[in-house]
């Protein structure tokens, strides 16, 4: 059932542009330690095709609170994802520099960069 969901929102979303980009994650560091954990493969794929945002969990990861801003910290989407393994997704309002911020239940948090332009 998972991967047909999966598939259906790749295929509703990924119908508007032949470009999609993938968004590179990097695991910021522990609060408690202040030291980067070991480099692994994030349990969340992130991607941009034109100014359409869609990420997918990988696996359960519990409650996710994904927040998206422009370079100059305005909002730009903020939603807490509740029950993981699924997707989320939405459109992009202007072009600009922006940043993704995923935090997990158990305070890690994933972050990447992507661009959109006109």
């Amino acid at each position: 059932m998972y991967k047909k969901l999966v598939l259906i929102i790749c295929l509703l979303f990924g119908v508007g542009s032949a470009f999609a980009f993938n968004i590179s994650l990097n695991q910021q560091a522990s609060c408690q330690t202040g030291e980067d954990k070991s480099p692994e493969e994030p349990p969340i794929h992130a991607s941009i095709n034109g100014d359409l945002f869609t990420a997918t969990f990988l696996e359960d990861l519990g409650s996710v609170s994904v927040s998206i801003s422009t370079a100059e910290g305005g909002r730009v989407f903020d939603q807490a994802i509740l029950c993981t393994p699924n997707g989320v997704g939405c459109r992009i309002p202007h072009a600009g520099h922006f940043i993704v911020t995923f935090t997990l239940a158990d305070g890690t948090v994933y972050e990447g960069e992507f661009e959109v332009t006109d």
